[in-house]
């Protein structure tokens, strides 16, 4: 994550609505990838410093669950992030306002990441924020919604936004970093392989053809019997020095969830450099330092956060080894994502 100021010159986040130093509004826009402060003008319009003019997401306005801006212009009432949220929770259950937040927090996290490494998002990628039984028992009895992603639409289980909830699924499935934005970084991978595997353009033909030949070498058999191998691992575990192979446990039950999990560990490493370097605590090339070059920085960078974080009694925030299996598994990844840049 980019670092963002004020024209106070105080410190925002990419989350903020208003500097705290000045009270200033404040909006992210997509467009440039920036936070913006923003003076109003008639008609819920409102000029950044830059002479460009936006409006405010109406997810912004009616439920103040968002901080991003559109142009003046746009058709749509909603921003970039939100207009891919096509079911949100009952809100009639003021839990679930909390919940969609959270939601819609981390989708805006993921959505930055991607528009940052190039990739296209609107009318591409869709969510859906479902309920089941187990958070509102009266309206849908005693049904299920796992989280996952098909066609296109992610489905995220609100009970995700649920802290203890979740964290009780993590502790049952030994999943350390269980968190909203790790599945939708996991889900949004299925949803690129899906466009790899599959792109439409007559000139890509060949690349497809290398790229499902080499995910077959790296990864395995996609096609191999889904629901067989998830009820495998669940019975079983991973297999024995999975470390060796795998990027995480999960990974191992079958290549399709193994590509996932790598796509997974790769936006997160894109993303902790980005901000290790605007904080200093990385050189401000990283991004563009050969691969190698970056991984390393990134163990680096991983080892002394989980130290903070012990030194503050908390888990480690990346509690993971990166094999060199595993390493030519997230180059692979990032070759794939430079093909959807050109895509795009």
């Amino acid at each position: 994550m980019n670092t963002f100021f004020c024209r106070c010159d105080q410190m925002v986040f990419f989350d903020s609505r208003q500097c705290v130093q000045c009270s200033t509004l404040l909006g992210f826009d997509p467009e440039s990838l920036s936070v913006l402060a923003l003076t109003a003008q008639d008609s819920g319009v409102f000029v950044a410093d830059n002479g460009q003019t936006h409006r405010l997401c109406e997810n912004a306005t009616q439920y103040d669950v968002c901080n991003w801006l559109l142009p003046e212009h746009d058709e749509s009432k909603y921003c970039l992030s939100c207009r891919l949220t096509t079911t949100i929770p009952n809100l009639e259950n003021e839990i679930n306002l909390a919940r969609w937040r959270s939601l819609e927090e981390a989708k805006r996290r993921l959505a930055y990441t991607l528009l940052s490494l190039g990739l296209s998002l609107d009318g591409e990628l869709k969510f859906e924020f479902l309920e089941d039984g187990r958070s509102d028992p009266d309206r849908y009895g005693d049904s299920h919604i796992p989280s996952g992603y098909l066609n296109g639409v992610i489905t995220i289980n609100v009970l995700e936004a649920d802290t203890v909830a979740r964290e009780s699924e993590r502790a049952a499935l030994n999943e350390p970093q269980r968190t909203l934005l790790g599945h939708m970084r996991h889900e949004s991978g299925h949803h690129y392989y899906h466009k790899l595997s599959q792109l439409p353009v007559q000139e890509a033909a060949e690349w497809v053809a290398d790229f499902n030949a080499e995910f077959l070498n790296l990864f395995g058999d996609p096609n191999i019997d889904y629901a067989a191998a998830l009820a495998a691992h669940y019975a079983n575990g991973p297999p024995a020095e999975w470390q060796m192979n795998y990027i995480s446990a999960y990974a191992a039950c079958h290549p399709l969830e193994d590509w996932a999990e790598t796509w997974t560990h790769y936006l997160n490493m894109v993303d902790s450099l980005e901000t290790g370097a605007n904080y200093n605590l990385s050189p401000k090339e990283i991004l563009r330092l050969p691969f190698d070059e970056r991984l390393g920085r990134f163990r680096e960078l991983s080892t002394a956060v989980n130290e903070l974080n012990r030194s503050g009694g908390s888990e480690d925030v990346y509690p993971y080894v990166i094999s060199p299996v595993a390493a030519t598994k997230l180059k692979f990844v990032e070759r794939a994502i430079w093909r959807l840049q050109t895509q795009n």
